[in-house]
């Protein structure tokens, strides 16, 4: 008996490190793929607002105590905190900020890859193997990770704002799908902690991740929530998503003047109406970017809506695509969760309020 379980622990040995080795081969892959992508990027300077914000900004200057940094921008004190490691680091040397860049896109990256592997396999989507939703899911993650549209907000340091709150948002939705995938009392806990982190550190990255709770709450009624366990089992993790809501907008209600002094909320001659209808447009070139991304251009300059009926056939196709989504979502379709994702995440910049600056490809 003993000599047969030798000989069975011999044989399975070289299969348990083929396996693990496989499990690194897909992460290894993005990594050195998006390195490869971003690379030249060290070369870069500061640009633009760079400049002001990052490197003739005296906020950042002190780690600690961490009044100046947390107080420079009290509704995005994470990616100044970030900037303050930047400079206690290696002071303005611009390599090191774009390298900070450069692992915050590829952890998105890895985190996405963890998303979609770990949804395909679900019963409620498609229940593929474990083998194919890898395959899927890296193919995916490699997509987005290299796409051209991704460039600026990895390349235009200050842009980390929004990196940051992509990664961490992603996490948030990653630290979920971890929770409620498991029967582990304790596991689940950990990550639902992690979960609702992530949540609260995307806020205050950048506000443009407001919707966040909601996507997360989608996904749960999609792929989860079923006839005898229904969201309310949850209601606890999902309150707590929600309240980020009362502490980002205290703070946005108390730095009410900054927004309007950066050009977002009263902007002259521009009214939410005109605004939304000129959004139409910018949406619709969001999409056009992702499929066909040719024309990039830092700062796009989008020209906003004088009459009603300029963008009057780009409203319908956008109230066509969200109409489908929704009816999708109300279905049960887990193909909807990217497409009501995709106008939930856009809803802040894309929708009723106006921003000085129409359109931007980093917000896609």
């Amino acid at each position: 008996m003993k000599r047969s379980t030798v000989s069975l622990s011999a044989s399975t040995a070289p299969q348990d490190k083929q396996a693990r080795l496989r499990r690194l081969l897909a992460p290894l892959l993005i990594a050195v793929a998006t390195t490869a992508c971003y690379f030249n990027s060290l070369q870069g300077v500061f640009v633009f607002d760079d400049t002001e914000y990052v490197g003739g900004n005296p906020a950042i200057r002190t780690l600690w105590p961490p009044y100046d940094w947390l107080s420079f921008c009290p509704t995005r004190p994470v990616v100044y905190f970030t900037f303050a490691v930047n400079y206690a680091l290696h002071g303005y040397d611009v390599v090191g900020y774009h390298l900070v860049n450069i692992a915050i896109h590829l952890a998105t990256a890895l985190f996405l890859f963890g998303i979609v592997r770990r949804t395909l396999v679900l019963p409620r989507c498609c229940g593929a193997t474990p083998d194919r939703a890898e395959t899927i899911a890296v193919i995916v993650a490699l997509i987005w990770a290299v796409h051209p549209l991704g460039t600026q907000s990895v390349t235009y340091v200050y842009q980390r704002l929004e990196s940051l709150a992509a990664m961490f948002a992603v996490g948030s939705l990653y630290g979920f799908i971890r929770a409620y995938a498991t029967d582990v009392a304790s596991s689940r806990r950990n990550w639902t902690v992690a979960s609702c982190t992530a949540c609260y550190l995307a806020m205050f990255s950048k506000e443009s991740v407001a919707m966040l709770p909601l996507i997360v709450l989608c996904y749960d009624y999609l792929f989860f929530a079923n006839a005898k366990s229904r969201i309310g089992l949850r209601r606890r993790y999902h309150a707590a998503m929600f309240c980020s809501w009362g502490v980002l907008g205290g703070l946005m209600w108390a730095t009410g003047d900054a927004y309007s002094q950066s050009g977002i909320g009263g902007v002259a001659a521009l009214t939410p109406f005109s605004y939304a209808l000129s959004q139409s447009g910018v949406i619709l070139e969001y999409l056009r970017l992702s499929f066909v991304p040719t024309g990039l251009c830092l700062d796009r300059l989008w020209p906003k809506a004088e009459q009603w009926h300029e963008y009057a056939p780009q409203t319908l196709v956008v109230f066509g695509l969200m109409s489908v989504a929704v009816r999708g979502l109300v279905n049960k379709r887990a193909w909807s969760f990217p497409a009501i994702s995709f106008f939930l995440l856009l809803a802040p910049t894309s929708s009723l309020l106006p921003i000085v600056d129409l359109m931007f490809e980093h917000r896609m």
